[in-house]
């Protein structure tokens, strides 16, 4: 009948709605099985029947069919309130849900991670300007002192010598490369004794 009728039909039990009737206020097995069982339930519980009041509402439910609604171009909003709707289309967000909520804890993560990273970035950077402000003024301290002051490397090459040190050993700037070692500053006889010095010093015994 429905696919022949050029109106909507309507039905008043619930298990018609979905083939092919609009709906309606449809009488439903469940709800009136919950309605009884909860009667029931109160006789179990020891009250009698006139102690059990009266249902005057129906559990009977406003009950439509979206597919049926769409064929006869009949909104949602004419519809009373706290009515089922079924075949209602499946959200993008409905469908993916699960896979969505994934996504966006990894986008969150990442996110997190970049803003830690980008953190400690600028952290970096601030301790490698401080350090520099710290070696320009180790480096101006040292070109006004009248003693012979210089820095090594952790390979014992000279990465600084003041005025005073290239005066003492007769050099230029222009002498020292980024492979100079102390050592080549003293002669071949006192280069161990250097050597160890050195070593002692930087662990703290000299």
């Amino acid at each position: 009948i429905s696919q022949s009728a050029n109106r909507p039909i309507f039905s008043l039990w619930d298990f018609y709605v979905g083939n092919g009737v609009i709906g309606g206020k449809v009488i439903s097995g469940k709800a009136q099985g919950k309605a009884a069982a909860k009667t029931t339930l109160q006789l179990f519980q020891g009250k009698t029947p006139d102690q059990i009041p009266i249902t005057n509402e129906s559990p009977n439910t406003y009950m439509f069919d979206h597919k049926i609604l769409e064929r006869y171009h009949l909104s949602h909003k004419l519809l009373p309130a706290n009515t089922t709707i079924i075949n209602k289309p499946v959200s993008f967000y409905e469908k993916n849900k699960s896979i969505l909520w994934k996504f966006y804890l990894v986008v969150f993560a990442l996110i997190a991670i970049i803003v830690i990273i980008s953190i400690n970035l600028i952290k970096l950077r601030a301790a490698e300007e401080s350090l520099k402000l710290s070696e320009e003024r180790f480096r101006e301290l040292g070109e006004l002192l009248p003693e012979t002051i210089f820095e090594l490397d952790q390979f014992n090459n000279l990465i600084f010598l003041n005025k005073n040190g290239f005066q003492q050993f007769l050099l230029k700037p222009a002498d020292l490369t980024e492979k100079t070692h102390i050592t080549e500053l003293f002669a071949r006889k006192e280069q161990k004794r250097i050597t160890n010095n050195i070593d002692l010093i930087k662990r703290g015994e000299y």
